[in-house]
């Protein structure tokens, strides 16, 4: 820890932010250490260090997601990112730095349910969901296939290379694996013919009242930040108000807020498609970082193979 805020360190007095003091550690990021700090030059800044999965440039393409969104969304208040680094010759970890953002999460003892801005989100999802992206899967790099342009195939092969994570990890049985790919498979064809017809829009990926910031004297709350776009990429929409939390999607104020600013809420047999796809991602992550006895491990685990109940469900 030590080695890395002492890279972060320099790196911010080399790019003009000015060194760094009065770093706190923050609780919540299940996957990066997060740090408050005072850059003498830029002031309150929030460092986050990726220890966890140093080889993916996340940082990088959140870099990407906040200045899309500051050029053609600027009513989307994302905190300004002010360095990122992930050359190792520069830092043993990936850095990203931003300018803090003062308000207290969503999700905090401090914000009652009842002062919860749920209208006020609904417009924000839809906010973010009417920006356009280049193709499925940015800020990734294009494939240069039918990926980039064909939803349905895009979903497909993110589904697969999961499955193969999971085998790899053993975190699924081996009949549980072909059985899921049965089912996924089953579920893609039935969106093949619209794969086309879906826009790739800017989704979220992890919509959840931990990633909203608010300022809390107001009532209700009012939004002042939303965080951790390190999952964002270019998707169906219905896909991210799938993946939000049921606090989120199951708010009938969010709901409506959303409907009301443009938004399209996913059919059920959709929901229950991009569903089992986020489980696949969390379980692969959780597996690999977090440990079988993470309480999202046994979660998404229960949501997969439920998946696979409804299937011997059905009859014939």
């Amino acid at each position: 820890m030590q080695a890395d805020l002492a890279a972060a360190d320099a790196l911010c007095r080399s790019r003009g932010l000015g060194g760094l003091s009065r770093v706190q550690a923050l609780a919540g990021g299940a996957v990066n250490g997060v740090y408050r700090a005072l850059a003498a030059q830029a002031g309150p800044v929030v460092v986050r260090v990726n220890r966890r999965d140093p080889d993916d440039a996340k940082f990088s393409r959140e870099r990407a997601v906040a200045a899309l969104l500051a050029r053609v969304a600027p009513q989307v208040p994302v905190p300004e990112v002010l360095l990122v680094e992930e050359d190792p010759a520069r830092t043993p970890h990936p850095v990203h730095v931003a300018r803090w953002i003062d308000g207290v999460a969503g999700d905090s003892p401090e914000v009652a349910a009842r002062f919860l801005p749920h209208a006020a989100l609904g417009a924000l999802i839809a906010g973010v969901h009417a920006v356009t992206t280049p193709h499925f899967g940015w800020p990734r790099p294009a494939t240069g296939d039918a990926r980039d342009r064909d939803w349905a195939a895009y979903l497909g092969d993110l589904a697969r290379r999961r499955l193969v994570d999971l085998a790899t990890v053993n975190a699924l049985r081996p009949a549980e694996i072909s059985a899921l790919a049965a089912w996924l498979e089953a579920r893609l064809a039935e969106r093949q013919g619209e794969g086309r017809r879906v826009r790739p829009a800017l989704v979220h990926a992890d919509l959840h009242w931990g990633n909203v910031l608010l300022d809390p004297r107001a009532t209700p709350a009012r939004i002042v930040g939303l965080l951790d776009f390190e999952w964002a990429m270019g998707a169906d929409p219905g896909a991210d108000w799938a993946w939000a939390t049921r606090a989120v999607r199951h708010a009938t104020a969010v709901r409506r807020a959303y409907v009301g600013a443009g938004g399209t809420l996913p059919d059920g047999r959709r929901a229950a498609l991009y569903r089992v796809v986020q489980s696949l991602e969390i379980l692969a992550v959780a597996a690999r970082h977090w440990g079988r006895d993470h309480p999202a491990y046994a979660g998404h685990l229960a949501i997969l193979r439920g998946a696979l109940g409804r299937r011997r469900e059905r009859p014939a």
